[in-house]
């Protein structure tokens, strides 16, 4: 759609009141299950043990709530709760009983959003709870005759719940419905049920505010509005929610009505119609000028430009569903440019009405009239929540509005601006107002105390504790005894040492400045407890309010379960190279214990943190790194305990950098908004990287994968996995390195590899090592391996190849290298194209076991290949032989090359040398496998004297006979024979169609 018409419309967009997380309420909820209590501990009735799955996500706060939390009904009937935080997070840590877990948010008046999250074992869940998962679970239970509302209040077990494959079938069909608009949003291909996101009106949540879902009286309306020019129209319409969104959809829309063709400048026509209607819902617009396609647009509305004046443009537009289905063409317009500018305004909108749908308490529809339609091009819709107070809400083409996503029992008022194609606005219409359904909710307030640094509904970002006035000092600096610190303001001038025995506790609005140089220090025996609220943070600062003034806040060998920081910000510290705003110091036999839920850590000299290997830290929710040196710095297996909700962008260097260590426990690294930075380190237990995460390596850097280890990558279509250099330089990094790891977890999924390869002679963008008595297993599917010094990938020896689809190599030094027995295991959807040398290497190998080569869009160069089975090349293939090798076949082999006039097979020397390599050696094999047809054979010979040698050379024995068939084909260029056969019997059978050219010998040696 061409978005310039009026653009300047969505210059104001009103937003409704976001909802206050409530901390009180939240510490509550922590004992039932929510983030950053025990959570799975005992409930109080049935002693349910925990499982160890973690539900998170978010639930936009455009709409009041009746409870801040998210309720949560296991399918074997436990209960859990988790509060929703200021950005609409929330987090079940440890839920109880079995899954799947209907997931609910009580909305007041009996209205509800629900969802529905799939787990298995002791994993992170991330599902999110808005209208659109809404519309989806609802749509199962009613085409099941279930009532979500009865099965989630019953106190048994929910016998029935969806499969995530039957869920995920009903959110592509809604998504398809929306698909326009989330492309608009730049959203496209977003999974709204499982992205990570804040309630913050940008992004995700400004399409979920600007894009609502309606169920009243069991019929669906989905509404969508243009990012830009604020247009809005409705792509469903009063779609039963019982309708079978998984069905097949052969029903095309109606044709749009009421177009109006009307000049608005020059050189340009604006059109503008009624909203059509499908089946299902109609996604956009054809639009047709003098029966030529021109344009498609999801709303409904175009402007065609540039035009040619004094020409007569005729215009029809058709509808199109998300199956494809296209409707009949609209009645045609005739219209030329505008010839003389148009500063006549329409007529003002008269007989406005506000209603409140019977049984829903979220929405309002405003309808109007207005004569002389035929010359408007669309309407300005305002709203406010008083008749002074209007603000642009969006802009329509018809006489009517629907209004969805409000809040029950309150008040909206509505004001009309007529606009015509020229931008000619007319007076405003009268104001009217009307209120929705239902009671309105009373919003419980944030927890007060006595001095709270000033809050705003940034959350800690927006803590300010410049102008709090500091009176007291903090005299002691070696604490060995339980402090609490409790004043509004202490100044910090010397070093303090929590030491063996002491125990501080900071209430929650206390702020500590420190003095330039100074640090806070938490040794073995020691603990602090910073307990900050939401509204009430506690703030470690400096009193010189610049990057590195103070050390910071370590923790050095305290393996205390009081060692807490709650709703905490520390900035201003990292004094010195080495240092951070948050430090630990640990070791195994000596470790550091620290729980982290809500923290900040900005301004600061260096990384913002380091929590180093062999911290204990439990779940870290809510972290935020920002405005430092660069991100942060963390363990291997440290990084399993930072929650999805960590932010760390915005630094000097954005990046989480894993520190030197080696994983030898069970470890899972989420994605974040920045890229790990990593070095080398041992993968020795089961690692796995979640899709969208992107991996940055140091010059020299790697992974090693060793026996007992396992890396799963797998990423989707829209959110790859990147394994990647700092350096966009070929071999600035060695590459991944699965050496002797037979674990099925070793998959790569949607992964891209490059600038690896190293400078050694056995690196490649992904390296595979096994021996016999150690094999290798991977998998690979949509992988692309490509910049690397050496092959794309590279598998040696005994390897386990449990799929190999959709692969790209490409820009690397060659494509690839392989084992014999590996080959038949290349799947489809394979290029090995574009590389230095377009080639895929096999390694030399005895066959014992039947084998078939298949065909590649790159030659294969090979090495010796000793045939001990029947092997058979595949029509189609292309193979260069190494110098000196040959493929010999022995007795209980067989060697069967037949291909096609199309698909013909060619096996020759890799430099087109006479006696480059050996040939094909046919010793004492008589199977009737044997046979060459369609096939080139050149460049053999070597290995001997020319005279007993050849491009085929034959063994053969009275007692162990051999045969061979050769048709169609091509022997050329050989050192000796075309055909060599000693002076006994050997059953050559050479058809009239085979040419010999270029042998030095001749063709085929007499018997």
């Amino acid at each position: 759609m061409n978005k310039k018409f009026y653009g300047r419309l969505g210059l104001r967009r009103s937003h409704l009141k976001k909802l206050a997380a409530i901390s009180a309420l939240a510490l509550m909820l922590s004992g039932c299950g929510g983030g950053g209590g025990d959570g799975g501990g005992d409930t109080g009735g049935g002693g349910i043990i925990g499982t160890g799955i973690q539900l998170r996500g978010t639930v936009p706060t455009n709409r009041e709530f009746a409870q801040s939390f998210v309720n949560v009904r296991s399918a074997s009937g436990e209960r859990s709760m988790a509060a929703i935080g200021q950005t609409g997070r929330y987090s079940v840590d440890d839920v109880t009983g079995e899954g799947p877990y209907l997931l609910q948010v009580d909305l007041g008046n009996g209205d509800a959003y629900y969802s529905v999250a799939h787990a298995t074992d002791a994993q992170s869940v991330t599902q999110n709870i808005h209208a659109y998962s809404d519309l989806a679970i609802r749509n199962w239970f009613a085409n099941q005759g279930l009532d979500i509302e009865a099965v989630f209040e019953s106190t048994a077990s929910i016998v029935t719940l969806p499969t995530a494959l039957e869920i995920d079938s009903i959110d592509e069909r809604i998504l398809g419905l929306v698909e326009e608009s989330l492309a608009v949003y730049e959203l496209a291909g977003t999974d709204l049920s499982t992205v990570s996101f804040d309630s913050d009106d940008t992004g995700v949540d400004e399409f979920l505010d600007r894009n609502p879902v309606l169920i009243n009286n069991g019929n669906i309306t989905i509404i969508i509005t243009d990012q830009d020019s604020n247009t809005q129209t409705t792509v469903a319409s009063d779609l039963p929610v019982d309708t079978d969104l998984t069905a097949p959809d052969a029903m095309p829309p109606s044709s749009p009505l009421g177009l109006r063709v009307l000049p608005s400048a020059s050189n340009e026509i604006v059109l503008a119609w009624e909203s059509a209607t499908d089946n299902i819902g109609v996604t956009s617009y054809v639009v047709y000028r003098d029966g030529v396609e021109i344009a498609t647009t999801a709303f409904p509305i175009y402007i065609d430009s540039p035009l040619e004046a004094g020409v007569t443009f005729t215009y029809t537009v058709s509808a199109l569903d998300a199956a494809g289905n296209e409707s009949l063409q609209s009645e045609a317009g005739s219209s030329q440019t505008l010839g003389a500018p148009d500063t006549l305004a329409p007529p003002s909108a008269t007989d406005l009405l506000v209603t409140a749908p019977a049984g829903n308490t979220n929405s309002l529809v405003v309808r109007w009239s207005q004569s002389e339609i035929a010359d408007v091009a669309a309407f300005q819709v305002l709203r406010g929540t008083s008749p002074t107070m209007l603000d642009q809400l969006a802009q329509v083409t018809s006489t009517a509005l629907t209004d969805a996503g409000l809040n029950s029992g309150t008040q909206y008022c509505y004001q009309i601006i007529t606009v015509d194609a020229s931008e000619n606005e007319s007076n405003p219409s009268e104001i009217v107002c009307g209120t929705t359904s239902g009671t309105s909710l009373t919003s419980q307030e944030p927890e007060e105390t006595s001095t709270p640094p000033v809050i705003t509904a940034g959350g800690l970002l927006d803590v300010d504790v410049s102008n709090i006035a500091c009176t007291t000092e903090l005299e002691t600096t070696l604490i060995t005894e339980a402090l609490v610190l409790d004043e509004p303001c202490y100044l910090v001038n010397r070093n303090v040492v929590v030491d063996q025995g002491g125990q501080v506790t900071i209430a929650a609005g206390t702020v500590l400045k420190f003095a330039s140089g100074v640090e806070l220090e938490v040794r073995t025996g020691g603990s602090l407890a910073a307990n900050g609220t939401a509204s009430a943070p506690v703030v470690f600062s400096a009193i010189d309010r610049t990057p590195g003034s103070w050390d910071g806040l370590e923790f050095d060998r305290s393996n205390s379960t009081s060692n807490v920081l709650n709703n905490t910000v520390i900035e201003y510290g990292g004094a010195g190279t080495s240092g951070y705003n948050l430090d630990t110091i640990s070791f195994s036999s000596a470790p550091t214990r620290l729980t982290l839920n809500n923290v900040l850590l900005r301004l600061g000299a260096s990384a913002g943190f380091r929590i180093a290997n062999n911290t204990i830290t439990g779940d870290i929710q809510g972290l935020v790194s920002t405005q430092n040196a660069s991100s942060g710095e963390v363990g291997p297996e440290i990084v399993t305990s930072l929650g999805v909700d960590s932010r760390l962008a915005g630094n000097t260097q954005d990046g989480l950098e894993i520190l030197t260590g080696t994983i030898t426990n069970a470890t899972a690294w989420s994605a974040f908004d920045v890229p790990y930075l990593l070095d080398r380190f041992e993968v020795n237990a089961p690692l796995s990287i979640a899709a969208g995460s992107e991996l940055r390596f140091l010059a020299g850097g790697g992974l090693d994968i060793n026996a007992g280890g396992s890396l799963s990558a797998i990423g989707t279509a829209t959110s790859p996995i990147l394994f990647t250099g700092v350096d966009n330089t070929p071999g600035f990094w060695d590459g991944l390195d699965y050496d002797r790891t037979n674990s099925t977890n070793n998959r790569l999924e949607h992964v891209i590899v490059e600038y690896a390869g190293g400078l050694t002679s056995s690196d490649a963008g992904v390296n595979v090592q096994g021996f016999s008595s150690s094999p290798a297993r991977i998998a690979f599917n949509n992988v692309q391996l490509r910049f690397n010094v050496g092959p794309g990938f590279r598998m040696a020896t005994t390897v386990n190849l449990d799929e190999f689809n959709s692969v790209t190599s490409t820009a690397n030094d060659f494509s690839g290298v392989i084992p014999l027995d590996a080959v038949a295991n290349l799947g489809s959807n394979l290029d090995f194209s574009g590389n230095t040398r377009d080639q895929v290497e096999i390694l030399s190998a005895n066959l014992n076991s039947a084998l078939t080569i298949p065909v590649i869009n790159v030659p294969y160069l090979f090495q010796q290949i000793n045939v001990n089975a029947a092997l058979t090349v595949s029509p189609g293939v292309a193979m260069r032989a190494e110098a000196g090798v040959s493929i010999d076949v022995s007795t209980s082999g067989s060697f069967n090359a037949v291909g096609t006039v199309t698909q013909p097979i060619s096996i020759v020397g890799d430099v087109p040398t006479p006696g480059y390599w050996d040939g094909l050696e046919l010793d004492r094999t008589n199977s009737s496998l044997n046979q060459l047809e369609h096939v080139t054979l050149s460049h053999g010979g070597g290995g001997g004297a020319p005279a007993t040698h050849g491009n085929i050379t034959m063994s053969c024995f009275a007692s162990a006979p051999a045969s061979v068939t050769v048709a169609n084909s091509t022997l050329s260029d050989s050192l000796g024979w075309g055909i060599y056969q000693p002076q006994v019997p050997c059953a050559t059978s050479v058809a009239d169609s085979v040419v010999f050219t270029g042998n030095a010998q001749g063709q085929v040696s007499s018997q």
